[in-house]
């Protein structure tokens, strides 16, 4: 006769077990998002880093096949904004254009149909004139996009060609912009043009010409603050190659990340504009005004979604987070921006 067995019923967890199964994964869920958050962002800082090094590279192959670095943008830029001359009287596209065959977008370069003579002058060549470029233009491009970055699409429009503009006593920078319905595709790195960029050679200040300060990216022609407009007075940007950087490459800074917002001149004072960067048109940036927070920053600036620090390449191919400052305005930042002035660089200041 089989033996007798017991059928006493199973236990299980009780409610108040439930709850404090429950406490402690919440708490080991809050003790590890933090954790998985910081990995992130680590991880989006190496991969926008990774853009930045692409680019310089890209930059330096362009310089190697053509014997010159492209230029800044393809615009004829009057300094004076009172010349005469209209700002769009060129393709208007950016550096980042020149070197769409040098990282491996050949087949959005082979779509554009506009004039890359940096130099043409024909009225009504800006590239946005030409329906053909409208879808080439909206290519979104992961190497010119940091991924820490929103990069959603802007309600107050893209930044299309860009200069410097003075006006006797105050020099500053300005852009035209595409509006927000154009759609177009979009970057968080721009060229540096040095701390003033180029703004023809007869604007000096200590006796010494403000285009001394320039970078490896200007605008590749000027019309200098009070002269006649005429294509006799036009002044071309010098070409600049690896010779030419008389700083040296691992001095110099080459392209740097940006979101594209910031503060803009409105009708009443400062206004909050978000706008973003097209690719297409960027494009190079001064560094005069510093590295600033983004609360007080101007459109365009260099500026990233980081924590502390914005991201820059060097002519060299090496790449580092450079920190904004207490108080403006980032010596070491403006001095590692210009290409022949001769700073001595504390990269210490610098930042990691």
């Amino acid at each position: 006769m089989p033996p007798a067995r017991s059928h006493r019923p199973r236990s299980g967890f009780t409610l108040i077990e439930l709850l404090v199964v429950i406490a402690i994964i919440a708490i080991l869920i809050g003790l590890l998002l933090p954790a998985v958050q910081k990995v992130r962002a680590a991880a989006a800082r190496m991969s926008c880093q990774n853009n930045l090094k692409q680019l310089a590279l890209a930059a330096q192959n362009y310089e190697a096949a053509n014997q010159a670095f492209p230029v800044g943008a393809a615009v004829l830029a009057p300094t004076d904004a009172a010349s005469g001359f209209p700002f769009t009287n060129n393709s208007g596209v950016g550096v980042l254009a020149y070197l769409l065959p040098y990282v491996e977008q050949n087949n959005v370069h082979a779509q554009l149909q506009v004039n890359w003579d940096p130099f043409n002058t024909a009225a009504g060549s800006l590239w946005s004139s030409n329906a053909a470029n409208t879808a080439p233009a909206r290519t979104r491009i992961k190497t010119f996009e940091c991924p820490a970055a929103p990069n959603a699409a802007p309600t107050d429009g893209y930044i299309g060609p860009h200069r410097m503009v003075f006006n006797g006593s105050a020099i500053g920078w300005q852009a035209s912009v595409f509006p927000a319905s154009a759609n177009l595709g979009i970057t968080n790195y721009i060229g540096v043009g040095g701390r003033f960029s180029l703004v023809g050679s007869n604007i000096t200040t200590g006796g010494q010409a403000l285009d001394s300060w320039r970078g490896v990216f200007v605008p590749s022609m000027v019309l200098p603050y009070g002269a006649a407009a005429t294509f006799s007075n036009v002044q071309k940007a010098a070409p600049v190659n690896n010779l030419s950087i008389s700083d040296g490459t691992s001095n110099t800074l080459m392209f740097g990340e940006t979101l594209g917002d910031g503060l803009a001149s409105g009708p009443s004072g400062p206004i909050t504009v978000k706008t973003a960067w097209s690719w297409i048109s960027a494009g190079w940036r001064s560094t005069f005004d510093g590295l600033l927070a983004p609360g007080s920053r101007d459109f365009g600036a260099f500026s990233a979604e980081h924590s502390g620090v914005t991201n820059f390449a060097f002519c060299d191919g090496s790449v580092r987070g450079i920190r904004a400052p207490t108080a403006a305005p980032h010596t070491q930042y403006i001095n590692a921006s210009s290409a022949q002035k001769g700073e001595v660089i504390d990269f210490s200041d610098l930042g990691g």
